[in-house]
């Protein structure tokens, strides 16, 4: 995994959270909502969601829930993306990892095994060998 990947989902990550933070902080301050109940709005609008159980009553609130929403959700959008690569990268790390290893070669023999088995197979209808095929010493029908 590269470095630049890394500090990337680490500036979103910390993104996100401050966006979090800071809509939570403002929401409470504002609307006078608790703790909870503004964290709770934040994530929903954030993430989209916007369930409408809460909303904003001042028109500076409005306001701010709109410039909120905006950087918010870019941020988010932005992340989607970028996390995905984060996980593909993890994930052919591993993938290299396994192939290296004797496990790696155990799993490439299995398939090798398999796909020999297939090619000598000479039955179109059932490619895999069964209780029909001449290798299990009955003849075909």
């Amino acid at each position: 995994m590269t470095e630049r990947t890394k500090k990337k989902v680490a500036y979103v990550f910390l993104a996100v959270l401050g966006m979090l933070g800071l809509g939570t902080w403002t929401f409470h301050k504002i609307e006078g909502w608790s703790w909870v109940d503004a964290f709770y709005f934040s994530a929903s609008t954030l993430t989209t969601v916007g369930f409408g159980d809460l909303t904003p009553s001042t028109d500076v609130s409005k306001l701010l829930t709109v410039a909120f929403m905006f950087v918010g959700i870019a941020i988010v959008v932005y992340s989607l993306p970028l996390m995905g690569e984060y996980y593909i990268e993890r994930r052919l790390k591993v993938q290299h990892h396994i192939e290296q290893s004797n496990f790696g070669k155990l799993i490439q023999a299995q398939k090798n095994h398999i796909r020999q088995s297939l090619e000598e197979s000479t039955d179109d209808a059932n490619p895999l060998p069964g209780p029909n095929h001449a290798r299990h010493g009955r003849k075909k029908r």
